[in-house]
């Protein structure tokens, strides 16, 4: 998957860094739809495909 598509791609980038995922492998944890004129998708998901540096937020959970 292209992570590009997604509007803060350079959220992912910085976790990541150069081991972006594929993605094929998640599962959909929350879905929030916002109406209006141009509507708006907030996806919440959880993958194993997890980066190589983990930060140390996740280390401590």
């Amino acid at each position: 998957m292209d992570v590009k598509i997604f509007e803060n791609a350079n959220c992912i980038s910085a976790i990541y860094k150069d081991s972006i995922p594929k993605f094929q492998d998640i599962e959909i944890v929350k879905l929030i739809v916002l109406p209006g004129e141009d509507v708006e998708l907030i996806l919440s998901i959880e993958t194993k495909e997890l980066p190589k540096e983990m930060p140390s937020k996740w280390i401590e959970r």
